[in-house]
């Protein structure tokens, strides 16, 4: 039998991360490119995780402001972004 450290349980929309909970995978790309990059790579995630039932929470930037250069990308932006991650956390939500 495995011994747990006990932590303290954080709520993710409704996804319960710690203490005896399930593992859950947090991930995505590092940067946001468009509405369509997102739905691809949530529906990938979905699969890859769905055999192990594995909850995921899906995470991306729309300004990475911490580039090493200061030609870089820096991303979509914040409207675009928080416009796309909001579709990705309603039409786009995959429950297990």
């Amino acid at each position: 039998m495995m011994d747990f450290i006990e932590t303290n349980v954080v709520k993710v929309g409704d996804i319960a991360i710690g203490g005896r909970e399930p593992f859950a995978l947090i991930t995505g790309p590092c940067q946001l490119e468009s509405l369509d990059h997102a739905r691809m790579m949530v529906e990938r995630i979905a699969a890859a995780c769905a055999p192990t039932g594995t909850r995921f929470i899906f995470k991306a930037s729309y300004d990475k402001a911490n580039r090493s250069s200061i030609g870089t990308e820096r991303g979509i932006g914040m409207e675009e972004g928080l416009s796309i991650l909001a579709e990705s956390g309603t039409n786009l939500a995959v429950r297990p």
